[in-house]
């Protein structure tokens, strides 16, 4: 019995250390090299300060990532998303904080998981919203992002040319327990690889 536990144990660790490991290197592929994280549902962003952490930090993380279950399902469909356009083509944007989350005017208790890209200057109008949303709560959810895409709208309803016409038509699309606000002007290509990267749902 002994042994078992012990081989147990040493499992765990094993399988732990390859999830943070699998963790960082996802986080790798994020287009702000300087805050690449996702913000989870305790609003901590967790990319910033991976490179100050130790393997034991690491190990405590890849454990409670296989106690939470999937808690970076919002980020892998947000990479999922940067790997359709390429280096060329990714939408520019920066991770948002934790002001730019209040702007959404959501509870953190009716999301699983998500991740917030906004903006990175004023020559775009790219932004993204991803949550992974709790059973029964979509509705509540879905109104929130409402209100936000009309912000988004009336924000961007003047002054802008005709290249900045899709800042003016913010799209949510839904998948499975999943959400998204995207401001993209290639919103074809972004919802066939949302539904893609969600299907499974």
């Amino acid at each position: 019995m002994k042994k078992a536990s012990i081989l147990l144990l040493a499992l765990l660790m094993t399988f732990s250390l390859m999830t943070a490991c699998g963790r960082n290197k996802n986080n790798a592929n994020n287009n702000n090299a300087a805050n690449n994280g996702v913000i989870d549902n305790n609003g901590t962003n967790n990319g910033a300060a991976d490179s100050d952490k130790t393997p034991a930090d690491d190990l405590a993380d890849g454990v409670g990532d296989l106690a939470n279950g999937v808690a970076r399902a919002a980020d892998d469909v947000w990479n999922g998303i940067l790997d359709l356009f390429g280096a060329d083509r990714r939408p520019r944007t920066v991770e948002g904080d934790q002001t730019a989350f209040a702007e959404y005017g959501l509870n953190e208790d009716l999301i699983e998981s998500y991740t917030l890209q906004t903006p990175e200057n004023g020559e775009t109008a790219h932004e993204f919203f991803i949550a992974k949303v709790k059973e029964g709560k979509m509705a509540e959810v879905e109104a929130a992002l409402e209100k936000r895409k009309e912000a988004i709208a009336a924000r961007w309803g003047e002054g802008v040319g005709a290249d900045m016409e899709y800042a003016r038509q913010p799209v949510i699309l839904k998948s499975g327990s999943y959400i998204m606000l995207a401001v993209h002007e290639d919103i074809d290509e972004v919802r066939a690889e949302f539904e893609r990267l969600t299907k499974a749902e």
